[in-house]
């Protein structure tokens, strides 16, 4: 078993992001999630539901918890095993939430009235459905932020706002994906090195490497100004899809599909298949992983269960607006992201924030 690595060796987990901005340096330092009602989430399904079946979904509204501690609030509730409540994506803690779970029982059912069942949980909708709630299935989040104490030029603040519109920012995986001080990271590193876990440990270990390596091949296009770049081998994204393409270099479409984001540039995440680019793009890749010393991850990756996935490399936000008040030093957010990706990544872009919520931590059940 290996030691156990500084926190410094991960500096995506350290209280500023490291990984390099694509705008520009931040604008203002600022504290973010002074309280819960700072960050708020909705999921959006971007469908509706069946309207019938043995299952009934509920969109919960939850305040200062965790997914699965609500999963097995509702199995309490409902009187059904924890495994039997489904959802489609973990949302922040330290939040405001709603977000879609179901469970395996009638919506005439009595237990499923409109209303709380717990201090910080309320049912606010029911929907029958034919089918268990499954990871992914929700299309996007929509976001409402408040950053305090932050103090911008007006100008500046609209400039890069309007460039974040325009060409989006890069879809860097979150802190949060790496666990509490690392932790994740920290258990890749041992497994990668002969160690064992088994279950959602190693899950976790295997998906804070894949997005470690990822980041690390982000940021190196970003640090030579070639994020949107397209390469040969290269792979694109259609937006708000995970359909893909090898891109044709001389395709005369391309920087045009590319500026109106409609296409992204992407990048894998490393699995039993290896990389899912090919040529100079995947050349690239390797050379990333080589430059973060982690050849032995690569290795390991390709040697579990998990399949080579493609990410876009870039992400656009919907419906960004923006309200800042200089004599309040208080900047409100509101945009929409797909599944996925992280607010985070794009804050980084305006504020080196504190996330007050990691001083603030106190004892609790959720």
């Amino acid at each position: 078993m290996c030691a156990r690595r500084s926190i410094k060796s991960f500096p995506e987990c350290s209280q500023s992001p490291q990984w390099p901005n694509w705008h520009g340096a931040p604008l203002s330092h600022g504290l973010l999630r002074v309280n819960n009602a700072d960050f708020q989430v909705t999921e959006q399904l971007g469908f509706v539901p069946d309207g019938d079946g043995p299952h009934t979904w509920l969109r919960v509204r939850k305040t200062g918890a965790t997914t699965p501690w609500v999963s097995k609030l509702l199995a309490a509730h409902c009187g059904v095993a924890v495994r039997e409540v489904g959802f489609s994506g973990l949302k922040d803690r330290y939040a405001i939430t709603e977000q879609w779970f179901s469970v395996p029982i009638p919506a005439a059912d009595p237990r499923l009235a409109v209303g709380p069942i717990d201090t910080d949980v309320s049912i606010l909708e029911c929907a029958a459905a034919r089918r268990k709630l499954r990871r992914g299935t929700h299309r996007s989040n929509t976001f409402a932020l408040v950053i305090r104490d932050v103090s911008f030029a007006s100008e500046a603040l609209a400039e890069r706002i309007d460039r974040l519109r325009r060409y989006g920012f890069p879809n860097y995986f979150g802190r949060q994906r790496f666990g509490r001080d690392c932790s994740n990271l920290d258990l890749a590193e041992r497994l990668a090195n002969g160690g064992r876990a088994r279950g959602p440990k190693r899950e976790f270990a295997v998906s804070a490497a894949r997005s470690f390596l990822f980041n690390g091949f982000t940021a190196r296009r970003v640090g030579e100004g070639r994020l949107l770049e397209w390469r040969d081998g290269d792979r694109a994204i259609l937006a708000g899809s995970r359909s893909h393409f090898e891109v044709d270099l001389d395709d005369p479409a391309l920087p045009e599909r590319t500026a109106a984001g409609d296409i992204h540039p992407s990048a894998t995440l490393w699995g039993q298949d290896g990389s899912s680019l090919s040529g100079a793009a995947a050349e690239l890749e390797r050379a990333s992983i080589d430059a973060l010393d982690k050849r032995h991850w690569r290795t390991w990756l390709e040697q579990s269960r998990s399949a080579s996935m493609l990410r876009p490399v870039r992400v656009m936000a919907g419906d960004l607006t923006y309200l800042y008040d200089a004599e309040a030093a208080c900047l409100r957010l509101e945009f929409t992201l797909p599944v996925g990706s992280f607010a985070t990544a794009l804050l980084a872009e305006l504020v080196d924030v504190t996330d007050t919520s990691i001083h603030n931590r106190v004892s609790s059940n959720t």
